[in-house]
């Protein structure tokens, strides 16, 4: 049946009710695959992690409604200016069953994740439906409020300026919701990784991709035994971009060619880094690993000088050979501990603090701790770290040292700084414990 007919009369339309009722079930159809993405492809979301409390459940249909109320509203208004008497019941119904097509679209944005063709087939299948919408929502005004053409097409506005703006929006270059959907990525998985790799040739590169999955595996195992965790549940997706520009473009923030770039990141649930023979990138694997362990096994949030310095501690123990832990600041632990000076480096060309210098006084810390005390103390540190309440971030590694090892952060830090005599490479030889209560005459103490 032409659509033309099905909006024929206003008598020929189903009810009100009946279109609220399709409104809101397709509303909680498209909230429950909404949660399916949030679940199924986490593992490598490019936005930070929702929660998963099944708010959009309900946070879906209640945005829904608001559009297509707002829509009649506005609809309305614009009929009513050429003197048409039309409901609001029967604009609303009309926008309803002519803009589900939409709401489909949404439901099915959960394929899209899957890959990067599976992504653009979503996008032709998204412009294709919101634009039988339009076409739909147009007639429907046209003969069941009796407009003309361009009469049909402004009362229409109100709903096709946003469908129009969403298609848009998801053209745009990296707009993909996951990872292995922004790019067209090759893939080789193991038991507990899944390499992607950005389409290298020759047996020359394949063996070599190989040799990456079967030390991936093994190191994240590695990982497991010296931590003492048990081994996620999921596989840890590991993409390999092809040069630093591709890294940069699909996996930092910070698309300035000038900006400070690390070698690796860890990406929730993935790990992301610039491909090389195996030999060249263990290490790095092992750190991103790490956080990934971390992350899910230990403390959700950790301050930088913990976390850094923990991946630093495995990284050097499974692949011996980098930079020598040592005592590389002055400034003291509580002061580093912020976030917004650990990881200064990484925001602008001048920090205060070199970024070679915060992780290799960073892993000092964690290896003085652990080879003291142990490994499961040092744990327990990040745990109750991560779970602190303490206002500032100093404050939360200070109460945190106390409540582990029994003693006062100022204190700790006399010991571990007595035991590396001899690595300063700042020049400075001596340095005035102050205890944390008692800021710096001039300022903070850095």
């Amino acid at each position: 049946m032409h659509p033309s007919a099905y909006f024929s009369t206003w008598n020929g339309l189903p009810p009100f009710g009946a279109a609220e009722l399709l409104l809101l079930l397709l509303s909680l159809v498209a909230g429950l695959a909404t949660e399916g993405v949030i679940r199924l492809h986490g593992t490598c979301s490019r936005r930070k992690p929702q929660s998963r409390d099944w708010t959009n459940l309900l946070l879906i249909p209640v945005v829904v409604q608001i559009i297509w109320v707002g829509a009649a509203f506005f609809s309305l208004g614009l009929i009513r200016m050429v003197n048409n008497g039309s409901s609001f019941e029967l604009i609303f119904s009309v926008l309803a069953f002519g803009g589900a097509p939409c709401i489909i679209t949404w439901i099915a944005f959960s394929m899209s994740c899957v890959s990067y063709a599976a992504w653009i087939c979503w996008q032709l299948f998204s412009a294709l439906l919101h634009s039988w919408a339009i076409w739909l929502v147009w007639i429907g005004l046209h003969i069941a409020c009796h407009l003309n053409g361009w009469e049909a097409l402004l009362a229409a506005m109100p709903l096709v300026i946003p469908l129009v703006a969403f298609d848009v929006n998801q053209a745009m270059p990296n707009s993909a919701e996951t990872f292995q959907a922004c790019y067209p990525w090759r893939r080789a998985s193991g038991e507990r990784v899944i390499v992607f790799y950005s389409g290298y040739s020759g047996p020359k590169n394949r063996h070599e991709i190989e040799r990456i999955v079967v030390g991936a595996e093994e190191t994240l195992c590695k990982v497991y035994a010296l931590l003492g965790q048990e081994a996620l549940k999921f596989k840890v997706m590991m993409f390999l971009c092809r040069d630093q520009e591709q890294h940069r473009k699909i996996f930092s923030r910070n698309h300035d060619a000038s900006a400070p770039m690390a070698s690796g990141y860890a990406h929730h649930d993935s790990v992301s880094l610039v491909y090389g023979p195996w030999r060249e990138i263990c290490r790095t694997t092992a750190h991103e690993f790490c956080h990934i362990v971390r992350r899910h096994r230990i403390s959700p949030e950790l301050l930088g000088i913990l976390d850094e310095g923990l991946s630093d501690y495995v990284e050097e123990k499974l692949f011996p050979g980098g930079p020598v832990p040592a005592i590389t600041l002055v400034p003291n632990l509580q002061v580093i501990a912020n976030t917004s000076v650990f990881f200064e480096w990484m925001y602008t060309k001048n920090p205060a603090l070199r970024g070679s210098y915060c992780y290799r006084h960073a892993h000092a810390f964690p290896d003085y701790l652990i080879s003291r005390y142990g490994m499961p103390q040092y744990l327990e540190l990040c745990r109750v770290t991560g779970a602190s309440k303490e206002p500032t971030e100093g404050t939360k590694l200070a109460a945190a040292i106390e409540q582990i090892y029994g003693m006062p952060i100022t204190q700790m830090e006399k010991l571990w700084r007595a035991a590396w005599p001899g690595t300063w490479t700042t020049g400075q030889t001596k340095l005035a414990f102050e205890p944390p209560d008692e800021p710096h005459p001039e300022g903070p103490s850095f």
